[in-house]
């Protein structure tokens, strides 16, 4: 689910400090108003009381006034203020809870029904002209008035006291809804202001650890551990981004160290290879005969040979001085596979020569790989090997099979014999090199297979350059090389 964005977090912290500060402006103006409004009603009682009086006193001096003048327009007033005077009365018939308040409000108003009855008894006994009666009738009336006025004036007295008591009630309750208010207030202004601490600090505290990492990193620490801060908010973002650029940087930097460690590699099998070369360059300059002073030798004996109508031993020089001058001209030196090829040639003529042909030698080589390019002295040590190990000595006719051919852009080469045979054994200790230090201080002059086999694997980067393959003893063994095709131009 998402979450929201710092900024709708500090607009719904704004939104909820306004509502929060409305309702409570609204409640404290709501019931100061209802305060103030039964502040107004406490002495409503009072003034009622005090207008009863009033009319109470228009009545009889308007039904005196008519007594005396008999004046209508005083007969239309006197019937208006007994009226009003009648609602007055009306209006304090109210049930009240206080008993000495209830007694006088019966009093008063059955008192005033009656002062209302004799007043108009004494009015129509002035229009009907009856001295006598209306004379009485104005005399009980001002009795009864006088005894009205004495009760309204007590339940005015009572109703004082008590509307006293409300308005200090009133008074103090105002005075504490004040209070409130102002607690509410500030109660209100703490939470928002905690809020927006809390708030600040939960946005400020991961930018902090996240500007301490990066200074950590650009101090060169590239340990350093990004937290990823779940806030559902840009910060999150942010330290998700910071945290995938650092796995990007490790990722480059390592990179960058595999890489150089591989250049490294190259170049510390690059100064191996040399050195196997010149090992190979020092075993032959080490051999009983220096191969110049041999080579030469050898030029000058195929002169004689020829001059002398010796065709075959001319031959035999000749290939063995071809043989010598690929060793010496090539031993630091790529070669091409016609290269490798010829001296392989070279090499089992001499051999046939010194073992009366009992080598036989076979070829079937793809055309078009004439131009391959590979490091030079790679195929005279496996058919060295074939010979040596495999088909010398045998009871039955030894045969050397060589064997080029492409597959998918990768050129392989076979070396096989029909000789002894291998064990496993052995062709696990053969390519592993634990044969190597036998194989050096055997009468051959190869290289070996091992060295072979470990300049291919530093010239091509790869191990997979040799495999060999032998059904047991007796039943041959095959050499098939496995390297990338890349042409002469």
């Amino acid at each position: 689910m998402k979450r929201a964005s710092i900024s709708t977090k500090m607009i719904v912290l704004l939104i909820f400090t306004s509502v929060m500060t409305l309702l409570i402006n609204v409640m404290m103006f709501l019931n100061i108003n209802q305060v103030l409004v039964q502040i107004e009603q406490v002495y409503a009682t009072n003034v009622q009381l005090n207008k009863m009086t009033e009319e109470l006193d228009k009545v009889h001096s308007e039904m005196l006034e008519y007594l005396k003048t008999r004046d209508s327009g005083v007969l239309q007033e006197y019937y208006i203020s007994q009226q009003n005077l009648s609602e007055q009365l009306a209006m304090v018939q109210e049930e009240t809870m206080d008993r000495q308040t209830s007694v006088l409000k019966n009093n008063i108003y059955y008192l005033g029904k009656n002062y209302l009855k004799i007043s108009e008894e004494a009015v129509k006994a002035k229009r009907g002209r009856d001295v006598n009666t209306y004379g009485e009738r104005y005399e009980d009336a001002g009795k009864m008035k006088e005894y009205l006025n004495g009760y309204i004036s007590s339940l005015n007295n009572i109703q004082f006291q008590g509307n006293s008591h409300n308005y200090l009630l009133l008074q103090n309750f105002l005075y504490y809804m004040e209070v409130v208010g102002t607690i509410m207030f500030f109660v209100v202004v703490l939470c928002d202001t905690i809020m927006v601490v809390m708030m600040t600090r939960r946005l400020t505290r991961p930018l902090k650890i996240l500007s301490r990492r990066a200074k950590e990193v650009t101090a060169g620490d590239l340990s350093v551990d990004i937290p990823v801060f779940r806030t559902g908010d840009e910060v999150e973002s942010l330290s998700k981004a910071f945290d995938k650029m650092m796995g990007s940087i490790r990722e480059y930097v390592e990179a960058q160290r595999v890489s150089m460690e591989k250049e490294n590699e190259m170049r510390e099998n690059e100064l191996k290879t040399q050195t196997l070369l010149k090992d190979a360059q020092l075993k032959y300059l080490q051999s009983q005969i220096n191969p110049h002073f041999l080579f030469n030798t050898l030029n000058a004996g195929m002169q004689l040979a020829m001059i002398e109508d010796a065709d075959k031993t001319a031959l035999f020089i000749e290939n063995m001085a071809e043989f010598f001058r690929y060793n010496l001209s090539r031993i630091n030196e790529d070669a091409t596979l016609a290269d490798e090829i010829q001296l392989v040639d070279h090499y089992i003529y001499i051999l046939n020569v010194r073992f009366a042909g009992d080598i036989h030698y076979k070829k079937e080589i793809e055309p078009g790989l004439e131009n391959v390019l590979v490091p030079s002295m790679i195929l005279q040590p496996l058919v060295e090997n074939a010979v040596q190990y495999g088909i010398r000595g045998v009871e039955w006719e030894g045969w050397v099979t060589l064997r080029i051919w492409q597959e998918t852009g990768t050129v392989y080469i076979e070396v096989a014999d029909n000789g002894r045979g291998m064990s496993r054994e052995l062709i696990e200790r053969v390519l592993q090199g634990e044969n190597v230090k036998n194989r050096k201080n055997s009468k051959s002059n190869g290289i070996g297979i091992y060295n072979v086999l470990e300049r291919l694997q530093m010239y091509y980067t790869t191990e997979d350059v040799l495999e060999i393959i032998s059904d047991g003893e007796g039943k041959g063994t095959r050499f098939t090389l496995k390297i990338p095709k890349e042409v002469r131009p």
